[in-house]
């Protein structure tokens, strides 16, 4: 471009004046020499020569890479590659990891980190990060520089989603686990990581913070570092092991609980009475020091751990929702067993019943909302229609009398209570008849039930059948969670609303149902683990009752 001298001249002076003025005073070209830049130098030209830069060679590569449609991907890694490419897009594709040719430090920092994600019990082979050595030893294209760029992006992005809402969707270990984890915002992950000093302190505050969490991954390390033990020998079965017995087992049992030998290895002392009665508390046993046919059962049936049955448990705590709630309750299936917690400590625990197989208790966080005493069991359709209808054909009247239930139709428009004899039963329709048991001590429901409204139509409830609390393994029920000692539970999930009390709750008993809102609902989370560490380290382990832990360890596996 050519610009006479008389035309720099001018524009000399503009700028002369310009800077002499003060900031707060803009200086206007005098009105006789605007008209003449204007006709000189068009503004659009003017702009473009003052910014003009020489473009960044892996920006610009980086934003051709981002331009090309990636290869086949799954819904979760087309989700990762959009985020990264807007996050790219909004920078102008300036690059974060790459500074002369190489990796700078910070990406080295996530690069280390990366590499040693299997301590979270993540694989690192599923983050594609570029070598160390990029451009050190031989310089690097431009290409090669961008791609060493994106992937470490999206390696990053990665692992955010599989350390905070795991690497398996629930509904694919089964539908009746319908927990929702929250995934991170793609471009909020590397938007945080590129404002952060140390990219590791963030990239840890993706994994679960709850202590569960991590004190299965000290579990992991403590099982990686120490040596394959030898598998206990299976004490043979025989008469009960007692305090004052003589026995040969009595050895193998010393041995099992890792309690030395004093004087003699075969006779069962105080000693082995205090771990026996240790191990009984453990395992939710019967606590009597005495080794029966059910604590003999459980010593030998304890199973060698192995990694994958931790990887598969600290998976499950990604699915939880990060806050369970200053106070909730929790109840983990495979361990039959209800706990309240306030400020993540312990303030009650009792047994509980859960589904069978066929009806398995499903997995989701909800919120109590409601306590209900004296309540009604309206009785499932299908329920009806398996297990009573064929007993009402035989007897209506009869059958339904003697169990309190009652029947409940349409007339005229309004659901009423109605005779038993006037329906058709060898025409049965769950659409049009309901059946229900009605307050009393033989109700399904117990005395009281606790409702947290759901999809699933499932709650916590008392029951007659107080005899299934005493077994090991307690899956009878429907779906429902039946409670050990409902009104001491009450008791507790109360503690947090004013005037309320066992001994109030108590005094609402009778056959007129009643009902309490809570004042602030309560989170409960029926949960699926078949490890927990309790307070003193120790490990326990569960049975995988609805064979949801080994479907997750073989998708992990995959």
């Amino acid at each position: 471009m050519r610009i006479s001298m008389s035309l720099l001249l001018t524009a000399s002076l503009l700028w002369t004046s310009q800077a002499l003025a003060t900031p707060s005073q803009p200086v206007i070209p005098p009105a006789d020499q605007t008209g003449d830049i204007e006709q000189a130098i068009p503004l659009e030209e003017t702009v473009t020569v003052v910014s003009e830069k020489p473009a960044d060679p892996v920006a610009m590569a980086l934003e051709a890479r981002f331009d090309a449609k990636p290869k086949a991907l799954s819904l979760d890694n087309r989700r990762d590659w959009a985020g990264v490419a807007a996050f790219y897009e909004q920078a102008n594709y300036a690059p974060l990891w790459i500074e002369d040719g190489r990796l700078n430090t910070k990406a080295r920092q996530v690069i280390f980190f990366l590499k040693r994600s299997s301590q979270d019990g993540l694989n690192p082979d599923d983050y594609r990060t570029p070598p160390l050595s990029l451009g050190m030893k031989e310089e690097a294209d431009f290409a090669t520089l961008a791609k060493a760029e994106s992937d470490l992006s999206h390696a990053i992005v990665t692992y955010a989603r599989h350390a905070q809402a795991g690497r398996v969707r629930p509904k694919e270990v089964s539908k009746t686990i319908t927990l929702t984890p929250v995934k991170p915002d793609p471009v909020e992950v590397v938007e945080r990581i590129a404002d952060a000093d140390d990219p590791r302190t963030i990239l840890k505050g993706f994994q679960p913070q709850h202590e569960g969490y991590k004190r299965l991954k000290a579990q992991l390390a403590q099982l990686r570092a120490t040596p394959v033990e030898k598998t206990h020998q299976v004490i043979p079965s025989g008469k009960a092991l007692k305090l004052g017995t003589s026995d040969p087992r009595v050895a193998l049992l010393r041995e099992r609980l890792n309690v030395p030998t004093e004087t003699n290895a075969a006779l069962f002392d105080e000693a082995l009475l205090d771990a026996v009665k240790t191990f009984q508390t453990q395992r939710d046993l019967h606590v009597d020091g005495i080794v029966g046919r059910q604590t003999l059962a459980v010593l030998n049936g304890k199973k060698a751990l192995s990694e994958a049955d931790i990887i598969a448990n600290m998976e499950m705590w990604r699915w939880l929702p990060r806050d369970l709630g200053q106070f909730h309750v929790f109840v983990n299936v495979p361990e039959y067993r209800l706990r309240v917690f306030k400020d993540d400590k312990q303030t009650h625990t009792t047994r509980v019943v859960v589904g069978k197989f066929r009806n398995k208790t499903p997995i989701f966080s909800d919120e109590i909302e409601h306590v209900v005493v004296n309540p009604y069991w309206n009785v499932p359709a299908s329920i009806a229609v398996k297990e009573l209808l064929p007993q009402i054909r035989r007897n209506p009247r009869g059958y339904l009398a003697k169990r309190n239930y009652q029947v409940l139709t349409k007339v005229k428009g309004r659901v009423r209570v109605v005779d038993p004899r006037r329906v058709n039963w060898s025409k049965f329709n769950a659409n049009r008849v309901r059946i229900r048991q009605a307050p009393g001590g033989g109700n399904a429901l117990g005395r009281i039930k606790f409702l947290f409204p759901n999809k699933h139509a499932v709650y916590l409830h008392d029951t007659p059948s107080k005899s299934l609390f005493s077994k090991q393994r307690r899956a009878f029920s429907h779906g429902c969670i039946r409670v050990h000692k409902p009104f001491e539970f009450a008791e507790a999930l109360f503690a947090e609303s004013a005037g309320w009390n066992k001994a109030r709750l108590q005094s609402m008993l009778g056959n007129k149902e009643r009902w309490v809102n809570l004042e602030k609902h309560v989170p409960v989370h029926l949960a699926y683990f078949t490890l927990r560490v309790n307070d003193d380290g120790d490990l326990n382990a569960f049975d995988d009752v609805y064979g949801h832990m080994a479907s997750l360890k073989a998708k992990l596996e995959r």
